[in-house]
């Protein structure tokens, strides 16, 4: 338990912040202020919106931009 517990903790932690703005979107989506009830155009980021992202509603909900 414990060394899955390590594996997990290295593998977050050895993430490269900037590589990961540039992947495709990815997680949930999210409804940002203006948008439709059929269209969400936000994705969640649980520790606050990486660099070139925006809040759009929420301190979760973050928008390209």
């Amino acid at each position: 338990m414990i060394l899955l517990f390590a594996a997990v903790f290295l593998t977050l932690a050895s993430a490269d912040t900037y590589e990961d703005v540039d992947m495709p979107k990815r997680g949930f989506a999210c409804k940002c202020i203006g948008d439709s009830q059929k269209v969400w155009t936000g994705t969640i980021w649980l520790f606050g919106c990486p660099s070139g992202w925006k809040v759009c509603y929420g301190d979760i909900c973050c928008r390209r931009g």
